[in-house]
């Protein structure tokens, strides 16, 4: 069959085309709208704060670092080392975070137990002496994942263990955090 004229085509091809274009300025429009949409929902960027020179802390200490103090500062200690989350992790443990619980505390219990909840006496210096080789070996793992992701700021004090002096040297290599802590810890007899 052929058509030597426009009015002689089939209906629907006309009907083809109208739908055709109609589906083409409808994708369109759902794109623009879905590209204002990211856009207005894009949170500003935040300005990273400095690194924060090594020093050590008592429980106390830690907790004025729960990301409401003047700079918005959160540390989080796992296995007695402290951990600065606040540049990389603060959608994780700021105020309204999934782990806003373990901001200024100490984590290293309640990770182990793949728990969010907090012991009991949570806010007090906990030696860690009771956990199983299984927990103990769960705490390394986390530890090396905070190492891996967050920077190391620092060591968490017993209640009877002095502070350390860092040199300024120290914030540019954590290791000599762990050397200079180890060798300064008081040996036990």
């Amino acid at each position: 069959m052929f058509y030597t004229s426009e009015s002689a085509k089939p209906f629907y091809e006309h009907w083809i085309f109208m739908a055709l274009a109609i589906f083409v300025i409808l994708c369109l429009i759902i794109a623009i709208l879905c590209y204002i949409i990211h856009v207005l929902n894009k949170k500003p960027a935040t300005a990273k704060l400095p690194e924060m020179p090594k020093r050590d802390f008592t429980i106390q200490e830690l907790s004025q670092f729960d990301g409401t103090g003047p700079d918005g500062r959160i540390l989080i200690a796992v296995n007695g080392n402290v951990f600065d989350v606040t540049n990389n992790g603060k959608e994780y443990y700021g105020k309204d975070g999934p782990y806003a619980i373990f901001a200024g505390r100490d984590a290293s219990r309640s990770l182990t137990n793949f728990t969010t909840d907090l012991p009991q006496g949570g806010d007090e210096y906990d030696d860690l002496s009771d956990l199983t080789s299984d927990q103990m070996k769960s705490l390394k793992e986390w530890e090396l994942q905070f190492r891996e992701r967050y920077t190391l700021v620092g060591k968490l004090l017993s209640p009877s263990e002095p502070h350390h002096l860092y040199e300024s040297a120290d914030t540019e290599d954590s290791n000599q955090l762990d050397a200079i802590s180890t060798s300064t810890k008081p040996k036990s007899e």
